[in-house]
């Protein structure tokens, strides 16, 4: 079996990205993408990371390692347009595809917290609305 898009807990998974390697390994994977999301703060460290995971991995276990990332993107004027103690639930990713519903909270000092709330698919209505 082959995964191309996993998380780690460099982003919303749960384990490193070692510890999910070793536990795909046990599964009998043959290769697994380590995608965890991205934007432009976390970007550089993410794919650091993950290139580190792969060279450390590939080649001394079975599970051929790839590292890649999950781009998140929320438009910056949406966001700027929060105010202290703000919320915004947005649907992330492509059209027509599962995407992620993320809720935005601007903090009072103006910090933004991003938390995903789920995957969702929303489809365009048809017929009389």
């Amino acid at each position: 079996m082959i995964d191309l898009h996993v998380h780690t807990l460099l982003s919303d998974g749960t384990l490193l990205p070692t510890e999910l390697v070793r536990r795909v390994e046990m599964l009998d994977y043959e290769a697994v993408a380590l995608t965890d999301h991205v934007d432009a703060g976390n970007l550089e460290s993410v794919i650091a990371a993950g290139r580190r995971v792969a060279e450390s991995l590939n080649g001394v276990q079975p599970v051929k390692v790839v590292p890649g990332v999950e781009l998140t993107h929320v438009p910056p004027p949406l966001i700027r347009q929060l105010k202290p103690g703000g919320r915004m639930v947005i649907p992330v990713g492509a059209q027509f595809m599962t995407q992620l519903l993320l809720l935005l909270e601007k903090d009072a000092d103006g910090t933004i917290v991003t938390r995903q709330i789920g995957a969702v698919r929303f489809v365009p209505l048809t017929g009389e609305h």
